[in-house]
């Protein structure tokens, strides 16, 4: 507007000059005069009508600019709205699955019923299902708000083969299919990229290899080629599944795309989520697909090489980033947890899931009766559910921290929130880290070994229990059946993990006679609140083991208990008492044939000082009463030497008198007198 006004301007000044000047050249009138006075009103007229043309301009321009940054802030306003809505829905819809998932796992451990345990399964199974599609739902969110996060980190390829191999195995097996991996022999043994990415990418072609495939194979295959400084990983997954028709080809990867003809569970979200990822990476996804006979879905994603080493055999190099021995666990009695949430039932699930670690585990409903119990007691580790009606998870942290003096537990937040920047937020919060919900137990685990104190723990492997031949375990199982102990059932907590049952049967036998000679002094006395104590106490730790008869006359004994049913707490004490002792003999000749087989998996080497003794250093320089008189009990209990034994006991007594330093002083002594005698011996 501003450009013709000027041209305009200009047109009619120079009518106005030649006007002027060369008055003959018009023969509009006689007079030029006439001329000049009609361009100038004509001029004016025209000035007048391009600025109302302009103003309007400027009116409706300045219109549009405020429709328009009203609608941004709609949309601002809209989509903080729509992360608002998937957070709350993340939260309330994860927070019952987490319940369900969790009891269902309970029951899968526990039951002895084969009928139990396939419904069990069908429910963990639709359990995954039904969260694989919220998590589907979500991720596409985060894709569709660019919030997507994509971190490059090394990692190990290994590790990449393994998971997925696991993930394809278990689904294919779920649908009767023959499952096979192949992988090149030139692949690097380390690569640097966005490793949940790439997963994800590969788990969403496993997953539907899986589900459009009724008989025959599924195979993964893992091969690379150079590309410049890097490689192109490439990732394919075959099937013998229906097909795909040609038409079909290019709607596959449009999100909630879902022929007709397909009916199977899902959203139709995998393959767009698996394509925005690849192409966020600068990957390319293909996929070739024969109607009635299969497809093949290949994603070649650039990353950078770490460690040039061929690979080698990818089933035997095997890392552990979660800190736990492959397919193991650890008990850790002297540990002491915190849980707070405001769901009962999670938190008798997280209480249940911990069970097989022996630690001990306080429960409360609220931020406020956090604070009470930090301030009342000791913990190692408090897990804090994030969203909390009244306080919330932060602002309990935020409490914590301020209102109580030299406040270092580490706190891990518990959340169903699991929309991009969840973890930031919550980090940033203070938090040491998060578990998103459902909670699985082997997540749950590794969390909390990362920040338990080391000399608190003691880890196991499944793999360390490699020497126990079939032949050897049936001897076993069969000898502890003669007591009233079901090898096999108690295995079942433990991950069928030898060696860490051994170490659970072990504390028991310790703590037996003490406890016995407990029992008999309440019966004596009728103090039957404290023996329904007891009882309750003895009734998990037979159901651990697997001595489930035992288990069965605590449960009967502890009701009765409650009841105040007097003649039969007296009829039923003797049963109990002789199964517990029964049970106690049995477990301690397990133990001796196993440590007949192969050394102790947690002996100490000559002038080394055994973990025991270490922890119990540490709860001695602490001045923690309880956990230093029950390491000393054990310590007490697997000695043999009335030396080393009436050295400890003097040790206990000093620290049940609450002299510390005393204690502190006849353990140093002792253990530098154990030193001593092992250099005399060299």
């Amino acid at each position: 507007a501003i450009i013709m006004a000027a041209f305009e301007l200009l047109v009619y000044t120079g009518i106005c000059i030649i006007a002027y000047f060369y008055p003959n050249a018009v023969t509009v009138v006689d007079s030029p005069s006439y001329i000049v006075t009609d361009i100038i009103v004509g001029f004016n007229a025209a000035s007048i009508s391009l600025g109302v043309t302009m103003f309007l301009h400027f009116r409706m321009y300045n219109e549009q600019q405020r429709q328009l940054e009203k609608a941004r802030e709609e949309a601002v306003r809209l989509s903080e709205a729509k992360t608002d809505f998937l957070a709350r829905m993340s939260h309330e819809i994860r927070t019952p699955i987490n319940f369900i998932l969790g009891t269902n796992e309970l029951i899968l451990r526990e039951t002895e019923s084969d009928e139990i345990s396939e419904y069990a399964a069908g429910i963990q199974n639709s359990g995954g299902t039904l969260l694989g599609i919220i998590s589907d739902i979500l991720d596409m969110s985060k894709i569709e708000s660019g919030n997507v996060e994509l971190p490059v980190a090394e990692y190990r390829t290994a590790d990449l083969i393994r998971e997925l191999a696991d993930i394809g195995s278990e689904r294919s097996q779920r649908r009767g299919l023959y499952f096979s991996v192949q992988v090149a022999d030139d692949m690097p043994s380390k690569l640097s990229g966005s490793y949940l990415a790439v997963k994800q990418v590969a788990s969403n072609f496993l997953s539907n290899a899986a589900k459009y495939t009724d008989s025959g194979s599924v195979e993964l295959r893992f091969d690379c080629k150079p590309d410049g400084g890097k490689i192109l990983l490439k990732i394919s997954v075959s099937d013998t599944g229906v097909g795909i028709t040609k038409e079909h080809l290019e709607s596959l990867f449009n999100p909630f795309f879902r022929a007709d003809e397909y009916k199977v569970e899902g959203t139709g979200l995998g393959l767009a989520i698996a394509k925005e990822l690849t192409e966020r990476m600068g990957g390319k996804l293909f996929v070739e697909s024969v109607l009635g006979k299969g497809s093949d879905f290949t994603a070649e994603i650039p990353q950078a090489v770490e460690d040039g080493a061929p690979l080698g055999d990818w089933r035997t190099t095997r890392t552990h980033t979660d800190g736990l021995p492959e397919g193991g666990s650890f008990i850790a009695p002297g540990g002491k947890i915190l849980v707070v949430d405001d769901n009962a039932g999670n938190l008798q699930v997280v209480k249940s899931l911990l069970q097989r670690t022996l630690l001990q585990v306080d429960m409360v409903e609220s931020g406020a009766r956090c604070l009470d119990a930090v301030r009342e007691s000791e913990y190692h580790v408090i897990l804090l559910d994030y969203m909390m009606p009244d306080m919330n998870g932060e602002e309990t942290l935020k409490r914590l921290q301020s209102d109580i003096p030299g406040f270092r537990t580490p706190v891990i937040a518990l959340t169903a929130d699991a929309i991009a920047g969840t973890k930031e937020k919550l980090l940033s919060a203070g938090f040491a880290a998060y578990l998103t919900k459902p909670v699985a137990w082997e997540r749950l685990e590794a969390s909390l070994l990362a920040f338990l104190p080391e000399e608190l723990v003691l880890k196991s492997s499944a793999g360390a229990d490699s020497w126990l031949t079939d032949k050897i375990k049936s001897e076993l199982g069969n000898e502890l059946a003669g007591f009233g102990v079901s090898l096999d059932t108690g295995l079942r907590y433990y991950s069928g993990d030898m060696p860490q049952y051994k170490n659970i049967a072990a504390i028991f036998t310790e703590n037996s006679a003490k406890e016995l000679k407990k029992v008999n002094a309440m019966l004596a006395s009728g103090d039957w609140n404290a023996l329904t104590h007891s009882v309750h106490s003895l009734k998990s730790s037979a159901r651990g083991l697997g001595a489930m008869n035992l288990y069965r006359i605590a449960i009967a004994l502890e009701q009765n208990c409650r009841d105040g049913n007097a003649d039969y707490i007296r009829a039923a004490c003797p049963l109990l008492l002789l199964v517990w002792e029964r049970v106690s003999e049995g477990l301690t000749a397990f133990i001796k044939r196993m440590d007949g087989f192969a050394p102790s998996v947690s002996s100490a080497t000559d002038g080394e000082a055994p973990a025991s003794i270490n922890a119990l250093l540490m709860y001695i320089d602490n001045a923690r009463l309880k956990p230093a008189l029950l390491e000393l009990d054990r310590l007490i209990a697997q000695t043999d030497d009335s030396e080393v034994a009436a050295v400890l006991e003097e040790i206990r007594e000093a620290v049940r008198a609450i002299e510390f330093e005393k204690a502190e002083e006849l353990l140093m002594a002792y253990l530098e007198q154990t030193e001593r005698r092992v250099d005399t011996d060299e």
